[in-house]
């Protein structure tokens, strides 16, 4: 049980520290998605959404491998080389108990994630023999998809007497797009990489950018399946319309709480329709992680003594502290 709650704090430990410095270069490299197509900003924050666990996993993989040398391998051997070390820290009175309650806590999110990810994908089953489009009787005007492997998209009768024919087809192109481009599996395997990071301002952010890189593929997909125009006008009327419905619903607190999630701000979105970004002056996307991927490289050869130490010295005093 020692050797599993301190892996579990080692991958969560270690995918918060990438989560966390890896804000500064992905800032950097997503200056040059400013103006560019909207499925490179969306594979581009997939990506990064799901970096800081990957690198958790493959940080504590490397930190247990440290301790299969031999023992002249500890950085406390004869001269204590630079490193960064748990030493005062797991030397404390109270150590054991602190440390076990954070790994505890460590892994309980990684369970979570685990829980949360079966449960959705259980959840997302839809029925066989349901059409593709389902209306369901709600003044509200409502579409959205469900399902996973089948999705089946949903709208409200409120959505059909506000629309015309046309803005109706443009609204099921958007949530058809989604299905084509498997938001839905994306969304689930974004929340089993970042669930256990959740406590994290990095990873709130890096999910937000990606869930507002797929409203607006799909909304690309949309206006080039039917219209530009019939798109913009669906969502002016549906923002308006919404805003109206919240308001008569929430009363004197409708200003508590936002009628739309930010990721899919009807404003931002008729701005990218209607081309109105700024161009961006920075150089590609490819460009700039190539030069950050090589600098870090380099980075990493340059204190590759003081990185191994440091992993070392953190999985073997964790693993003594949680066996005490």
């Amino acid at each position: 049980m020692g050797g599993l709650l301190a892996s579990a704090l080692l991958v969560v430990g270690s995918a918060a520290a990438s989560s966390l410095l890896l804000c500064l270069p992905v800032m950097v490299a997503a200056e040059s998605l400013v103006g560019r197509e909207p499925a490179t900003a969306r594979r581009f924050w997939h990506v990064v959404a799901a970096l800081p666990l990957i690198l958790g996993l493959l940080l504590t993989e490397l930190a247990l491998l440290t301790l299969t040398g031999d023992i002249t391998a500890s950085p406390h051997q004869e001269r204590i080389r630079p490193h960064l070390c748990l030493a005062l820290l797991t030397g404390l009175p109270d150590a054991p108990f602190r440390f076990r309650l954070y790994a505890t806590l460590a892994l309980g999110l990684l369970v979570f994630a685990l829980v949360r990810f079966v449960l959705g994908v259980v959840r997302s089953r839809v029925p066989a023999g349901l059409p593709e489009v389902v209306e369901v009787d709600a003044a509200a005007p409502l579409c959205f998809s469900l399902g996973v492997t089948r999705p089946v998209i949903v709208c409200s009768t409120g959505l059909r007497r506000l629309l015309t024919e046309e803005e109706r087809a443009a609204v099921l192109a958007h949530e058809r797009a989604h299905g084509r481009h498997r938001d839905a599996q994306a969304e689930l395997l974004l929340r089993l990489a970042t669930d256990p990071l959740l406590w994290l301002p990095t990873t709130h952010y890096y999910l937000r950018q990606a869930r507002a890189a797929r409203e607006l593929l799909s909304d690309e997909a949309a206006a080039a399946e039917t219209s530009a125009g019939a798109l913009r006008a669906a969502l002016e009327k549906m923002a308006q319309a919404a805003v109206t419905h919240h308001r008569r619903q929430e009363g004197d607190l409708a200003g508590l709480r936002p009628v739309f999630p930010d990721y899919a701000d009807p404003q931002s979105r008729l701005r990218a329709l209607a081309d109105e970004s700024e161009a961006s002056l920075a150089p590609g996307l490819g460009v700039i992680v190539t030069i950050e991927v090589v600098l870090l490289a380099v980075l990493v050869g340059w204190q590759w003594r003081p990185l191994h130490d440091t992993l070392h010295c953190v999985a073997r005093s964790l693993l003594d502290i949680m066996r005490r």
